[in-house]
């Protein structure tokens, strides 16, 4: 957990255009590194039907092969917009904290179903929305008439 949040702070401090800054390359780099080895030692660890099974190792594997295609891409084009879009997939790691903490668990629920409760009131809305638009076309369709010189 110490290494996402560091991860995410350093990743915080990168900003556009890029600075020349080694450091910033070196600590994105060892993260890389660092997270490669938590994921290489799941894969061996654990059997593959076990490993499959759970969608947060399946997670972690996505976001280190983006890192890799991200190391890849930062050593070909330093100035390509890839670099950042790509740095933005090692962002979501963050979603695994949620899995530790109990807490975090209960409101990224809560915002879950609250999401779908917005889209069904969006449906809802646009219903009425469409609805008073006829309304008002029916009742004053050809009402208004503008002066054609001025």
């Amino acid at each position: 957990m110490i290494l996402i949040i560091m991860n995410t702070l350093i990743l915080a401090t990168d900003s556009f255009p890029a600075p020349e800054v080694d450091l910033i390359n070196s600590t994105n780099k060892f993260f890389m590194i660092a997270f490669s080895i938590e994921c290489i030692l799941k894969l061996t660890g654990l059997e593959m039907e076990e490993f499959v099974n759970d969608n947060f190792n399946i997670f972690d594997l996505v976001i280190v092969l983006f890192s890799i295609i991200e190391l890849f891409f930062s050593e070909e084009n330093s100035k390509s917009g890839v670099i950042s879009a790509l740095r933005a997939f090692r962002l979501l790691r963050l979603i695994t904290l949620v899995r530790s903490n109990e807490t975090l668990a209960a409101l990224v629920d809560s915002i879950v179903h609250t999401i779908a409760a917005i889209g069904n009131f969006l449906v809802l809305l646009s219903i009425f929305i469409y609805v008073f638009a006829l309304l008002g076309m029916s009742n004053f369709a050809g009402k208004f008439k503008f002066d054609e010189k001025g």
